[in-house]
């Protein structure tokens, strides 16, 4: 059994790929194009969309499990004007000498 992310993989390519049948159909057809077809396309694309944030929400989930696991006590509280500074974050090594040292 395939997990959740390939199915709805597998499903958007489906539907994917009725929508450019469709979308041939309706070109062929010009300004005559029959009132289903153009019914079927839009709900096509309401199906890819529901799709679409299903696995961005699976994508979230994953992506926030990963993210607790690598949780970090650093905390950053920026106040007043910082153009033409270098902030950096992480553990990066550049420091920007119009910053004042402690």
């Amino acid at each position: 059994m395939t997990n959740p992310r390939e199915h709805l993989l597998n499903l958007k390519n489906i539907n994917l790929r009725r929508l450019q049948v469709l979308e041939l159909q309706a070109a062929h057809f010009g300004a005559n194009v029959p009132p289903h077809i153009v019914l079927e396309i839009e709900d096509i694309k309401e199906k890819i969309s529901e799709i679409d944030m299903q696995l961005k929400a699976i994508s979230g989930n994953l992506n926030s499990q990963t993210s607790s696991q690598k949780t970090s006590d650093n905390q950053i509280q920026i106040n007043g004007n910082v153009s033409g500074s270098t902030i950096v974050i992480g553990n990066g090594n550049t420091t920007d000498s119009s910053l004042p040292r402690k």
